[in-house]
């Protein structure tokens, strides 16, 4: 009989799971990129990539790095990215795919940490790891967080492992690797003392500060050429960057007063002098508001152990499809808050190990950092998270040993759990109305659905009045009426929706749809311009809701770019009389006149900037044969059949080559003017 198949070893499967976790969501979740901060990396890589002499221009310029103008950013992820630019051309997807290795080579060290910390049975944190949604959801995005976490946690990683050991080698690996994530997020810098204390030997241990040493040695031995290149190449004083000059007044500005205002900051301090006055002026306002001191500890260790996907879901009602805010609850807010529970367990009751110090120093460094000293992010936890679940693997080693103490396990325990207790006193009311609500609407849609207008009434006031803080049953309503063919209802209720959730964009971005099919056009065109302004802070969200929420617009004519919201998906920002698409992008229309077969123009080109002259683009009707068209600079139109089911709208999908270029939006491939229809004649 032949023999089984080995098993693979523990970093193999951990390295497979959080690889194809990646993968597949950068495949099969089309999310392009999108805000400001990744921009603001992607714009300084291009700068790198784009110039004839890169190390030129990384050794004597600041301006690929800048914020605000002033401010330097911590280098190493801009030369990251340009550097793959330089290798696989301004290709996003190329650098995604790396993030993705990255992020699996994070998994393993994850796993790595929890064995340290828990035995063999600690790789399971690095599964957990693999499949932790906000790291899943990270990879794709230009973010720095992509390389400083796999630095990071590797770093960590091999500090313990030299501490348990005493190995100078690996201490020296552990600082230089750690430096090296300094470069990427200067946070790391300050830690490496402490890092330098974990491996610091027993006391009347002979060579007892050798690996100290050694460490602090191999991690300056990474930082201060780039100290050294900030003073001789650009006359900067700042070892790393300056921005943190920035952040550490505007974060502990305590005195509210208007010269304290952005303005302030960016126009009046130089990053030195900002530096230099930051203890003073942190203390006056410390003196004089310590109300503020106490609500922005109160604002900030919130954010550390909130719940976000119950956050997004019932505070900020995030629109996304159900399957997504059930993985964001359970691969995130259930795993992280079990995690914490666990991680007390450790801290408190563990065992005294390397893994142990080095897991609970660096938790309780890190949270003063950007609790107390700076500010908290959502995408901040993804530098504390890793080393959560890897505590969570020791502190559950700690649980089953049944060595530790009882009452200081049980401390332990309630302590890490105090963030799950918190999060389910604050949100557990809210998702049970929700859930409710829920439930209420769907018998209210498929009562509108069957024509019962009356029953699907009623049951849509129960819904409503099971959660009447909350849009989303309002919007959930009001979509079901205009696909209902009601669009004066549902501009009604669309309405309640914005008194409820004045934040919420989708009440503007479906308005002048609706105002045009309940014939009032004037209106309409009115409300276009705000909906444009409720989509500027997320064009691709704004549309992908205005595509789910309403129906097809009926017409035989669209005008890209102008009154086009329900119409289109997959393109970036109006530019006035177009818009770029993406990878994919898609429109559609309801013909006003049954046919059995439509003829559908559209008008395409690729103007400047795009590098392609000619690109060749697919154009895929639905229910028709897809064509390639070669476009040119100028705008032409190009024609297709499409032949739709009877009653349903012509979809036509548009799939052409991407580029990015500084200054414009990433991947962007052709400009589409408009779409025509008319009965075809076959």
């Amino acid at each position: 009989m032949a023999s089984a198949w080995p098993r693979p070893p523990w970093w193999a499967a951990v390295f497979a799971l959080a690889l194809a976790a990646r993968l597949a969501y950068l495949l099969l979740v089309p999310e392009p990129i999108r805000f400001a901060n990744q921009y603001f990396y992607l714009g300084g890589a291009l700068r790198i990539a784009g110039d004839a002499h890169p190390l030129r221009l990384i050794a004597t310029s600041d301006e690929w790095r800048l914020w605000g103008g002033r401010w330097t950013i911590a280098p190493l992820y801009y030369i990251f990215v340009g550097g793959v630019f330089r290798l696989f051309g301004a290709s996003v997807l190329a650098l995604q795919v790396v993030q993705c290795v990255l992020g699996a080579m994070s998994a393993v060290a994850v796993g790595m940490l929890g064995r340290e910390a828990a035995g063999p049975r600690g790789a399971w944190a690095g599964a957990a790891y693999a499949v932790y949604w906000p790291a899943v959801e990270m990879a794709p995005r230009v973010l720095t967080e992509n390389l400083h976490v796999p630095l990071l946690v590797w770093g960590l990683a091999l500090l313990s492992v030299a501490a348990r050991g005493r190995s100078t080698g690996r201490a020296a690996a552990a600082g230089f690797v750690l430096g090296v994530s300094a470069l990427a997020r200067s946070v790391t810098s300050s830690f490496l003392p402490i890092a330098g204390w974990i491996v610091l030997g027993p006391r009347g241990e002979a060579k007892r500060w050798k690996p100290t040493v050694a460490l602090l040695g191999a991690a300056a031995a990474a930082i201060l050429p780039w100290s050294a290149r900030n003073v001789i190449g650009t006359g900067s004083l700042a070892p790393i960057e300056s921005v943190w000059a920035y952040n550490i007044l505007l974060d502990n500005a305590f005195q509210r007063l208007p010269k304290y205002r952005e303005p302030f900051f960016f126009q009046s301090k130089k990053p030195s002098e900002a530096a230099r006055i930051a203890p003073r002026f942190i203390a006056q306002g410390v003196v004089r508001n310590p109300r503020a001191v106490a609500d922005k500890l109160l604002t900030n260790f919130g954010k550390v152990i909130r719940a976000e996907g119950l956050h997004m879901a019932l505070d900020v009602e995030r629109p996304a499809p159900a399957w997504l805010l059930l993985a964001s609850v359970l691969a995130d807010d259930v795993m992280l808050l079990a995690a914490f529970a666990l991680l007390g367990a450790l801290a408190v009751a563990g065992p005294p190990s390397a893994a142990r110090r080095t897991l609970v120093a660096w938790t309780v460094y890190y949270v003063f950092m950007i609790a107390v000293v700076f500010h908290v992010e959502t995408r901040y936890r993804s530098a504390l998270v890793p080393v959560v679940l890897a505590g969570a693997a020791g502190g559950l080693a700690v649980l089953v040993s049944g060595t530790a103490p009882r009452a200081r396990m049980a401390v332990g325990v309630l302590l890490g759990a105090l963030a799950a207790l918190a999060n389910g006193v604050v949100y557990a009311p809210a998702a049970i109305r929700a859930l409710r609500a829920v439930t209420a609407m769907e018998g209210a849609t498929d009562a509108l659905a069957r024509g019962d207008l009356a029953t699907a009434e009623r049951r849509a006031a129960e819904a409503i009045a099971r959660d009447p803080g909350a849009a989303r049953p309002w919007i959930t309503w009001g979509s079901a009426l205009a696909r209902a063919g009601r669009p004066a209802e549902a501009l009604e209720a669309y309405g309640r929706a914005a008194l409820v959730r004045p934040g919420n964009p989708m009440p503007d971005v479906v308005r002048p749809q609706l105002l045009r099919e309940a014939g009032r056009p004037e209106e309409a065109e009115a409300a276009v311009g705000k909906a444009y302004d409720a989509a500027r802070v997320d064009n691709w969200l704004a549309l992908e809701e205005a595509w789910s929420e309403l129906p097809p617009p009926r017409g035989d004519a669209l005008r890209v770019g102008a009154d086009d919201f329900g119409a289109v998906r997959g393109f970036f920002h109006a530019r006035g009389t177009f818009r770029w698409t993406w990878r994919r992008a898609q429109l559609r229309l309801m013909p006003t006149v049954p046919a059995p077969a439509y003829q559908v123009t559209l008008v395409m080109g690729s103007p400047e900037p795009s590098p392609f002259a000619a690109p060749t683009v697919t154009v895929r009707p639905k229910g028709g044969a897809e064509a390639r068209f070669t476009l040119s600079r100028a705008a032409a139109p190009f024609t297709v059949i499409a032949r739709p089911a009877p009653g349903a709208p012509v979809i036509v999908e548009i799939e052409s080559p991407t580029w990015t270029g500084l200054g414009e939006n990433a991947e962007q491939g052709v400009a589409v003017e408009s779409m025509t229809l008319a009965p075809a004649r076959e």
